[in-house]
């Protein structure tokens, strides 16, 4: 394999360096709210709520995960009705009323939060920013267990009127020269006036404040909106209702009006227990049936085993649809799942499914090498020689760094990637299951399929730009060579599919050459695979 061999040199960049090695990459807090009501107007059961918020840069993009563990009011007032849960608990003809009252949580809170970054190197806070935060599908009052997923959008997106410079308080920056350098290496601009979202690179700056804090803190934070399932609180009310009605008649000694009252023209299905002697009247499950299966759903979640519990809050729900709690638990987890099951959690890395053979696991594979814009969204640089051009595949990085690189990318999306085996690359380059025997990763005709040393001009090109193999995978032959996880001895690792310095020897599926995990070449990269 021919190399080409390119020296950067850096100098004075040392303090740029610094900062870049010690990127942020996670950052929390909390706030605590007040549920307040207007007067007149319903009051539901929210009394207060505290916030936990962390920021996560994924992929560079920023990720949000959020819980909110909030507190109830012992009653509510639904339509200018009281129901009281102690009321409920306090008398057995009303003792199935008090799970569903613990039953009722929001199905979205919306807060609106002003955030402040705080460096310890400049030992002030250096930047401000409003955001809004929003929260699917509540837990039950008290409850701490969620599953953790993160919404990911663009810093822009999400971080609003943000100030940059000295401030004590969001918005108020006192001007001070000693910040220039701290700020100049973010490509920061102290202002008094809040930054510019139509500012080329605003998305890059906002990134760089969270990357350089080491801690947020929220300044100021509000209840914007809490959204119920109104129907909760209505069942409630009714229920209550009829049974008092009811109740009020068998005191007086008139049972079959009291009936009557109780199951005719009814909004919604009673609740009823198999011990009652009038539960043939009804055409519903036994409130045991329902309680039996919603209790074993929350033991599962509580364990986080969120499968099992998908599984039994549908049941719960299939036994008793009056109480949206079961299924918006169940749509939570199946958020959750599909979170996890997500192969390209940023829209930034699209992977291909290959599906195995006797000899071969099925598994998922890069569409492209990795680019030398993904590499600088993880890791915060861009090492590669052939820079300008954010489509290339990233270059001149090691075995090791590689391996650096992918332990950065699980911890920030969650996920499992890696380098595949030398067995699984040729299997995905020959186009896996129904692939051909072609020489090269897309046919034989080294030109269409590849940059080489024939048509290259000795440099790297963008990804995807030549024509894919069988299964839609791009540039397994040519442009960078990519390292595999196999080793040739302790201390040795192969590169796979040639380069745009290769001729067509070394560009054959077949072909590698073993080199040193530290080494470091122009021509070399590679592209990431994940387990089925």
């Amino acid at each position: 394999m021919r190399k080409l061999f390119l020296m950067a040199f850096a100098f004075g960049l040392t303090s740029v360096a610094s900062v870049s090695a010690q990127q942020t990459e996670k950052l929390s807090t909390s706030f605590t709210c007040k549920a307040t009501y207007p007067k007149g107007k319903n009051i539901y059961l929210m009394d207060s709520c505290k916030v936990n918020y962390t920021i996560k840069k994924i992929v560079g993009k920023m990720g949000v995960h959020t819980d909110v563990e909030w507190t109830s009011r012992p009653d509510f007032t639904y339509n200018k009705i009281k129901v009281d849960r102690a009321q409920l608990n306090g008398d057995k003809n009303y003792q199935e009323l008090v799970s569903r009252f613990d039953m009722i949580t929001p199905k979205k809170a919306t807060f609106a939060v002003t955030l402040m970054f705080y460096s310890d190197r400049a030992k002030t806070y250096f930047a401000s920013a409003k955001t809004t935060i929003e929260v699917n599908y509540l837990e039950k009052a008290g409850a701490t267990v969620s599953p953790e997923t993160y919404t990911i959008n663009d810093w822009s997106e999400k971080l609003t009127d943000v100030f940059v410079g000295k401030q004590s308080k969001p918005g108020v920056v006192t001007p001070d020269k000693s910040m220039k350098e701290f700020l100049d290496l973010m490509r920061l601009t102290e202002s008094t006036t809040k930054m510019d979202p139509s500012q080329r690179g605003y998305n890059y700056r906002l990134r760089n404040i969270f990357t350089n804090a080491d801690k947020i803190d929220v300044a100021d934070a509000k209840i914007v909106s809490v959204d119920w399932n109104d129907d909760d609180y209505d069942f409630l009310v009714y229920e209550a209702t009829k049974r008092k009605e009811s109740l009020a008649l068998m005191a007086k000694g008139d049972s079959m009006k009291a009936s009557e009252v109780y199951y005719s023209n009814r909004k919604y299905e009673p609740i009823i227990s198999m011990k009652s002697p009038t539960y043939w009247k009804t055409t519903g499950a036994p409130c045991e049936i329902f309680d039996k299966a919603l209790n074993q759903a929350d033991s599962y979640y509580k364990k986080k085993q969120w499968n099992e519990a998908g599984i039994y809050y549908n049941l719960a729900y299939n036994y008793d649809s009056t109480m949206a709690y079961p299924k918006q638990q169940a749509i939570k987890i199946q958020e959750y799942i599909d979170y996890k099951n997500n192969r390209n959690v940023t829209g930034l890395i699209d992977m291909i499914y290959v599906e195995g053979n006797h000899e071969v696991k099925s598994f998922y594979i890069g569409k492209t090498e990795v680019t030398q814009q993904q590499w600088a969204r993880v890791m915060g640089t861009n090492p590669s020689n052939f820079k300008g051009c954010r489509t290339c595949p990233v270059e001149n990085v090691s075995w090791d760094e590689v391996q650096q690189f992918i332990k950065k990318l699980n911890e920030q999306t969650g996920l499992k990637y890696r380098l595949m085996s030398e067995k699984e690359w040729e299997y995905a380059a020959k186009g896996g299951k129904n692939g051909s025997k072609s020489a090269f990763a897309g046919g034989d005709n080294l030109t269409e399929v590849s940059w080489n040393a024939y048509n290259a001009e000795q440099t790297t090109h963008g990804v995807a730009e030549k024509a894919p193999n069988e299964l839609g995978i791009y540039d397994m032959t040519g442009n960078v060579a990519e390292w595999v996880n196999n080793q040739y001895d302790k201390t040795t690792r192969f590169v796979k599919g040639g380069s745009f310095a290769d001729e067509a020897s070394n560009c054959a599926i077949e072909a590698k050459e073993k080199l040193k995990p530290d080494y470091k070449s122009n021509s070399v990269g590679f592209r990431i695979c994940q387990d089925e």
